[in-house]
């Protein structure tokens, strides 16, 4: 296979894999083997969607009755399997959809779409109403909007509505509208999304690079885990990370960092990441000195330690430890010759000296 060819999953493309039959998973695995070793083969026989709104649209035969839906662009060496169904059922997603750069943040989004003819409408004879009134077009995009999704956008007069629309615009883009309804301001929302300064719409291998890509899009390297992966295509946190998460795992902090979030936000799924990260920065280098990943709970150690393993590499593994405060302040007790023990008399217990005591070695 070429080098310069790149191969990405999406998320959707594994939602779709985890809801087929067992049997017929394995048939897909055998087709991600092929496709993985040379999309350009003659054995994979792209077949063209002539009624696809994206002209860039491919089906690919997977056995008898089921069909993948693969991303190939006329421009460079970019191949994304985006969807695995039944034929009828794949032809109707592929039908229905679109894959684009946005023009403003250079990201690749895939939302719903439908053919529509050009028409012509004075400026003049526009009278904006809605929820978005205050945004202009551009704006929009720049919000993460699909230019073919700007009037739906317009249409929106609340809250309801927008909710009414979330399964057919990206992610991104849903959220930044939701916060904007909410009562962000447009510079706020743009500055978060730290657009780039020009975009190719064409080229998707640098948009495979950008952060709100990787939320959604896993290229596939001779480092990624692929049977990993399959095996669990519902635990999405092993690999897509949002954006502000990503920000937060491989940025070169100076001191501590103190990230806040209510519950279900992802603190851990980032403390986890950002682990590997810097294992997989410390291994690099070969500097020798572990990652500690502590917790409260012996119960929490244990399942962080499970987790981890499931996203770093037996190298990087090995750079980390996870284990609980009281069991790592015990082991550093023992190794200078401090014997602790635990007192349930208060009787028995010392008045508090006061006194901290520096233990040689011990930061």
């Amino acid at each position: 296979m070429q080098s310069s060819v790149k191969i990405a999953l999406s998320d959707d493309f594994l939602r779709c894999f985890a809801e087929i039959p067992r049997d017929r998973q394995n048939a897909v695995m055998k087709f991600i083997a092929l496709f993985r070793g040379n999309p350009t083969s003659p054995g994979i026989n792209y077949e063209k969607i002539n009624d696809a709104v994206d002209k860039n649209m491919r089906s690919v035969r997977i056995d008898q009755n089921y069909r993948g839906i693969v991303l190939k662009p006329d421009h460079g060496n970019v191949y994304c399997l985006l969807w695995v169904a039944k034929h009828d059922e794949a032809y109707d997603w592929a039908r229905s959809h679109k894959v684009a750069i946005n023009p403003e943040g250079g990201n690749i989004q895939v939302f719903e779409a439908t053919h529509q003819e050009s028409v012509s409408v004075p400026q003049a004879a526009l009278k904006p109403t809605g929820l978005f009134v205050k945004l202009k077009d551009r704006e929009l995009i720049r919000l993460g909007v699909p230019e073919d999704a700007i009037a739906k956008i317009r249409s929106v007069d609340s809250e309801d509505s927008l909710d009414a629309l979330q399964k057919q615009i990206p992610d991104d883009a849903y959220e930044s509208l939701f916060m904007y309804a909410a009562g962000d301001t447009y510079e706020e929302l743009v500055r978060e999304r730290e657009l780039p300064a020009q975009v190719d719409t064409t080229d998707f291998a640098t948009a495979l690079t950008v952060d709100a890509t990787k939320r959604h899009f896993v290229v596939i390297t001779d480092d990624v885990d692929l049977e990993a992966l399959l095996a669990a295509p519902l635990e999405m946190w092993r690999v897509f990370l949002h954006p502000t998460q990503r920000k937060l795992v491989e940025r070169d902090w100076n001191g501590p960092v103190r990230v806040l979030g209510g519950a279900g936000t992802g603190k851990t799924v980032v403390a986890m990441h950002r682990a590997v990260w810097l294992a997989r920065r410390v291994y690099a280098n070969e500097q020798g000195k572990p990652v500690l990943f502590t917790t409260f709970t012996r119960t929490l150690a244990d399942d962080i330690r499970s987790h981890v393993a499931m996203i770093a590499s037996p190298a990087e593994r090995e750079k980390i430890e996870v284990v609980n405060v009281d069991q790592w302040v015990r082991g550093i007790l023992r190794r200078f010759g401090y014997r602790p023990e635990l007192l349930f008399d208060e009787r028995r217990r010392p008045p508090c000296q006061c006194e901290v005591r520096h233990l040689p070695g011990l930061i």
